[in-house]
């Protein structure tokens, strides 16, 4: 449904791990331009040519036989929620067991795919049970609120709460990726949520 405005061709001037990005076609529910980085490098800069190519929701290309999915990985650079609410109605029919996506809050903002708020609400509002997998690395060390999630939210996008080897870190404001953590979230109870669930607000 839709389109997404993808480049047409490589730039000459782009790096050999760039350059083998470049085929990959990631279908974003909405249209908006997808922004793909390799080494913190933008693959496409600002001029680049872009074409039309297809859109489709995860809902509409699962095949039908799987109906039970164990593991759905999400990393698309800011484009997370896009892609979880085109698979909104799998999720509420329990087709993923296990699902873990990248929270990226600066990604988020600069590419307009959504609000981080809502991306760390949607599956617990369906029913899943969240919980963060970066350690001992993390951009958002120990001690740390999990809940409210407005208080994690504000950890991670602070930029100065990071940890590793023993070491605080902080990212830089011009960061081209910024904090970020991997989220995985599991249904531990199947006769909860529901496709009015996704949409109540998390408490």
């Amino acid at each position: 449904r839709g389109h997404f405005r993808g480049p047409s061709s490589a730039p000459s001037f782009v790096s050999p791990c760039m350059a083998r990005l470049h085929r990959i076609l990631m279908a974003v529910l909405g249209g908006s331009l997808l922004l793909l980085f390799c080494n913190r490098e933008l693959l496409f800069p600002a001029g680049a040519a872009f074409e039309d190519v297809p859109v489709v929701l995860l809902d509409h290309v699962l095949p039908t036989w799987a109906t039970t999915i164990e593991f759905l990985k999400v990393d698309t650079q800011g484009f997370e929620l896009k892609i979880l609410k085109g698979a909104k109605a799998s999720i509420a029919r329990r087709r993923f067991r296990y699902i873990l996506y990248e929270l990226s809050p600066w990604l988020m903002r600069r590419t307009k795919s959504g609000d981080p708020l809502e991306l760390l609400q949607f599956l617990p509002n369906a029913g899943a049970l969240c919980f963060d997998m970066m350690q001992p690395c993390t951009h958002n060390r120990l001690p740390r609120p999990g809940e409210p999630l407005e208080f994690y939210l504000q950890g991670l996008d602070k930029g100065h709460h990071g940890w590793c080897g023993g070491s605080n870190t902080s990212v830089a404001a011009d960061d081209s990726i910024g904090p970020w953590e991997d989220i995985m979230c599991a249904w531990l109870d199947e006769s909860r949520g529901g496709v009015d669930s996704i949409d109540s607000p998390a408490q």
